[in-house]
């Protein structure tokens, strides 16, 4: 096989002519076979190059995917996959990167719980859920969860429900803590950092009430009259979790 050109075309690119065929090599790869000039290369000098093009080509994909954001050593191998990169490359890859410090599971786990402690008041397991969907292994994740004083879980959980309360505009206050209850759960905050604080909460929610009896009322009275709707009336009361 022969090489018959040699042309720069980036920073880090060339473009050589083997058997008039167009290759866009790294120019790592030529330095590694010391390919500086045209002429006669072997088959299997030319298939190594192509592997190793293959190497470099997913590396600084995955620089660039990396470069945007810290990303877990999974989610870099979940990338490689997706692109048209030899699999025997994919793991020289993830090895070079874990070497170089651009990929590090443990930073990456740190830099995630503090950033779901810190600016979007997720609790502990939803923590735990989402980094094992990352790739993160158990011990790593709860390493770091313990450099997490619990008091902060503590503190952001009635944070989130002061602001919830200040907003709330309707309804009753059974019916405000079951909501707020579950919204706490889904955030990942187990019941005991907070139920103490929700079930010591308190709103005014007389002028609710008259809005919601009002409007039950009218809705009832097409269908009962007396006694009868004065029942249905407190049955849906209730079970709105007003308990006049």
């Amino acid at each position: 096989m022969k090489i018959t050109s040699i042309k720069h075309t980036s920073d880090s690119k060339y473009e050589l002519m083997i058997d008039s065929k167009k290759h866009i090599i790294y120019d790592d790869v030529l330095l590694a076979f010391n390919i500086y000039k045209p002429g006669e290369i072997s088959k299997d000098i030319y298939e190594k190059i192509i592997l190793e093009n293959s190497f470099y080509e997913g590396y600084y994909k995955a620089i660039k995917f990396i470069s945007f954001k810290m990303r877990s050593e999974k989610e870099v191998y979940q990338k490689l996959n997706t692109l048209e990169i030899d699999k025997k490359s994919i793991g020289r890859i993830i090895a070079k990167l874990r070497e170089e410090g651009y990929i590090d599971n443990k930073k990456y786990a740190r830099a995630f719980i503090l950033d779901e402690v810190n600016l979007n008041l997720n609790g502990p397991k939803k923590i735990v859920m989402e980094l094992k969907k990352k790739g993160i292994s158990e011990s790593t994740i709860q390493d770091e969860l313990n450099k997490i004083d619990d008091n902060i879980f503590k503190e952001n959980a009635q944070k989130y429900i002061d602001k919830k309360v200040k907003i709330n505009k309707a309804g009753s206050l059974v019916r405000l803590q079951l909501k707020l209850r579950n919204e706490l759960f889904n955030m990942g905050y187990p019941e005991e950092s907070f139920m103490d604080y929700l079930n010591s909460i308190s709103i005014d929610e007389e002028e609710n009430y008259q809005k919601d009896k009002a409007k039950i009322e009218r809705t009832l009275a097409k269908k009962y009259t007396g006694e009868e709707l004065e029942f249905k009336v407190k049955q849906k009361l209730y079970a709105l979790g007003y308990r006049k």
